[in-house]
């Protein structure tokens, strides 16, 4: 961990011209144990405060200016400064252009959002082999928060195993999905059987919207942590990221292992930077979360999954059709879409085993996964999730009223 004389040393904070012009920056000034976060401590650093963060003893807010060592070093309360690293959703790249104009004239009704088509099982829902354990659970009892763009309030394949979640970009305001990367994800998780459009993985699961990522996709790392404190006081047990920070620091470090003390299991997107090697980004090269590639109906490795020892397990992301704000439905690609099937699959298995910890769910789902034979290690780790060998592994069924 950095301490002050070394970010001093690193010039990090020094005042010349060439760093002048990077600012305002977005910081996280992060206090010692101990030491409650100031919002004076900020302003004498010639920051404004854009909220705190608990989470790590910390405070998100704006620096005008580079700060002196001089200055710094009079506020021994300070353990590090963070960047409040930028966060975005991760999408398949678009077709070239030839491809993509042919799509448009010729295939342009089966990829729009359409708002009826009646009751189906998704191509990817039926490879990760979900409806084979529906008989015996379909997610019921357990707690998912999609921290991602908001989800769609009003869908009605969502309506029922919707729960009150948070709007962290404006708390006076609801989680309303204006983009509909939220509400596609929410739907591959648990979209509900209703006979009018695609089911989700675990469709009897519990859903809290976690509103983290404006309507671009686009967010920072404080609002991320602030989303990941409101799952840790709320009993969460499963979070999926389908986004990826660019960057890494302490303050990323710090919410990851948060969320494993707290037994909340992390299920993040592997990253759309494809097809080079060691290409997996944060959040999901943490040991302590799932990392997620993206494989097409052929069992292929997707041409824009990221690829790296990190990777977990893979899933379906290609062409994969959910859910649409307005009560349609829509195809996307990538591994943001190839991470919620795993959602749903430990969801599965947590709502017959709720009392398996983070640690314990995610060697489960290994060791059960299907090994692919046309893909390397880096690219599906331990294999292809499979719902119906999951639920053949030994575990337990928690108490009575749990």
């Amino acid at each position: 961990m950095a301490s002050i004389l070394d970010l001093l040393l690193t010039g990090l904070f020094l005042d010349n011209k060439t760093r002048k012009n990077d600012y305002p920056q977005r910081q996280i000034i992060v206090f010692k144990s101990g030491y409650k976060p100031s919002a004076a401590t900020v302003a004498e650093l010639g920051g404004k405060v854009l909220k705190e963060i608990p989470l790590i003893n910390g405070i998100a807010c704006t620096i005008t200016e580079p700060i002196s060592p001089r200055l710094l070093a009079r506020h021994e309360e300070i353990l590090r400064i963070d960047e409040d690293l930028p966060i975005s959703i991760v999408t398949g790249r678009n077709f070239s252009f030839p491809l993509f104009l042919f799509l448009l004239l010729f295939l342009k009704p089966s990829i729009r959002s359409r708002k009826n088509g009646g009751d189906e099982i998704p191509w990817g829902v039926k490879m990760v082999r979900a409806p084979e354990i529906w008989p015996l659970t379909r997610g019921e009892g357990v707690k998912v928060a999609v921290i991602d763009t908001g989800v769609d309030l009003d869908h009605p394949d969502l309506a029922a195993n919707l729960r009150p979640g948070i709007n962290i970009l404006d708390g006076e305001r609801p989680p309303q999905d204006h983009n509909g990367h939220g509400t596609h994800v929410a739907g591959t998780i648990g979209a509900v059987e209703n006979g009018r459009n695609p089911v989700g993985v675990s469709p009897g699961v519990e859903i809290y919207p976690i509103k983290a990522l404006n309507d671009k996709g686009n967010g920072w790392l404080s609002d991320i942590i602030a989303g990941v404190e409101w799952c840790t006081n709320n009993g969460m047990h499963i979070i999926n990221m389908s986004f990826v920070v660019n960057g890494n620091n302490e303050s990323l470090r710090e919410m990851i292992l948060a969320t494993d003390r707290a037994g909340v299991l992390v299920v993040a997107a592997a990253g759309n930077s494809g097809p080079g090697e060691n290409t997996v980004q944060f959040p999901a090269r943490y040991p302590e979360t799932i990392a997620v590639s993206a494989v097409d109906r052929k069992q292929q490795i997707a041409g824009f999954s990221s690829r790296g020892p990190e990777v977990d397990l893979t899933a379906p992301g290609v062409e994969i059709l959910s859910l649409w704000p307005g009560g349609g439905k829509k195809k996307m690609q990538g591994t943001s879409m190839a991470a919620p099937h795993v959602t749903g699959v430990a969801a599965l298995l947590l709502s017959v085993d709720r009392t398996a910890s983070p640690a314990v769910v995610k060697k489960i789902l290994l060791e059960s996964a299907r090994p692919l034979p046309d893909l390397k290690k880096s690219e599906q780790g331990a294999g292809l999730v499979d719902a119906r060998a999951v639920l053949k592994a030994p575990v337990s069924l928690p108490p009575a009223g749990k």
